[in-house]
């Protein structure tokens, strides 16, 4: 038997779809060397990922005023099921060596774990919740990740229910970090998103995961800074009435949300001459997250500690949330030259409120929290 464009069906499991075509390649019988580039975009566009891209997304991905020509070139899908692994690429460019949009989905345990470890471990774990109440987060380096229930493919050997874990990444968009002052950086993340989510689904049914499929949302906004007094009702609330010093501009930024295995609220001091809030005209002062799931322990005892801990720069918090474990952290950032935003004690008492908020919110266990400050580092 053989597959698209003639070439022997592999015998391992997996099923690779070539759709437009770099110059000599047949598929259906046309040539992409000659099909219109207007007509190839409508086809790859169409196709991409199974048929699941929501319309225009792949026009809005990575667009810049001088990509206003640039067309897509052809796409590539590749399901493998024996090993739990799908994955989508759509290329643009006259050569097809640039990539529009790229998403890979995987079932093992071992390859969710792995993917996992990479993005919870470390200085700089992963921090930010996608909006719009989507069950994902941020990676540092931008991907946008989707984890989800697999009903259809019960316990690992763990005795855990088995997890869709997806991956989608756009050209351009490296988080709110290095693409804050972007041109179409907006309109990449909400494009990027939509697809994040339709991608997860046809995800779900290729690997036979059989996952609640998820809503695609009709727009997912880039989260913006607002000032601190906009965060009472929100889950970040606790910021409201944080003992910040009123002689400063500050703003907040909500990255939170009950069904994401991260989240955070992040404190930022507003530049001079502006009270805005605006990414590029601030520096991140203070920073709470909400991590949870099996990564969760290790990271406040990565120090080297045996309990939470608060000190003069930052500290933690724990919880048992439905049997799994939940850590809670407040660090002070900057790096600025000017004095910490706040005390030690102010700091232990913010974390308090903060990780009885959250644990609130997801029906954890009262949350243990350090009686009193503590050194910098572990002795010993």
């Amino acid at each position: 038997m053989t597959d698209i464009g003639g070439r022997p069906r592999r015998r391992d499991g997996r099923k690779r779809i070539i759709g437009a075509v770099a110059a000599g390649l047949v598929v259906l019988g046309v040539v992409a060397a000659i099909i219109e580039p207007y007509a190839n975009d409508w086809w790859v566009a169409r196709n991409a990922c199974g048929g699941a891209l929501p319309e225009g997304v792949l026009e809005d991905m990575g667009a810049k005023p001088m990509d206003d020509d640039r067309h897509l070139y052809r796409h590539e899908d590749e399901v493998d099921g024996q090993l739990g692994r799908y994955r989508c690429e759509v290329n643009d460019g006259d050569s097809g060596r640039g990539y529009r949009f790229r998403a890979s989905a995987y079932t093992a345990q071992e390859d969710v774990r792995r993917h996992l470890s990479r993005d919870f471990s470390g200085h700089e774990p992963a921090r930010l919740a996608l909006p719009e109440g989507l069950p994902g987060y941020e990676s540092q380096r931008g991907d946008l990740v989707l984890t989800l229930d697999c009903p259809q493919l019960g316990k690992g050997a763990d005795g855990r229910s088995r997890k869709l874990h997806t991956r989608a990444h756009v050209p351009g968009y490296f988080g709110d970090d290095e693409s804050g002052d972007e041109p179409g950086a907006g309109a990449s993340y909400d494009a990027g998103a939509r697809a994040a989510v339709a991608f997860a689904n046809k995800a779900s049914q290729n690997l036979r995961c059989g996952a609640e499929p998820l809503s695609v949302p009709e727009k997912v906004a880039r989260p913006e800074p607002v000032p601190l007094r906009q965060t009472a009702g929100t889950p970040c609330a606790v910021l409201a009435r944080a003992p910040l010093r009123p002689e400063r501009a500050w703003s907040a930024e909500v990255r939170m949300s009950r069904s994401a295995p991260v989240g955070s609220c992040l404190v930022e001091r507003n530049g001079h001459g502006t009270g805005s809030g605006q990414v590029a005209e601030g520096t991140e002062a203070l920073d709470l997250t909400a991590f949870h799931g099996e990564f969760a322990d290790g990271l406040w005892r990565a120090g080297g500690r045996e309990k939470p801990w608060v000190s003069g720069s930052q500290g933690w918090a724990t919880a048992r949330c439905h049997g799994t474990d939940a850590a809670f952290r407040i660090r002070a950032l900057g790096g600025d030259g000017e004095a910490p935003v706040l005390s030690a004690g102010k700091m232990r008492s913010l974390l308090a409120g903060f990780a009885e908020q959250q644990a609130a919110r997801r029906g954890c266990s009262e949350p243990h929290v350090p009686s009193r400050v503590t050194a910098e580092r572990p002795a010993g």
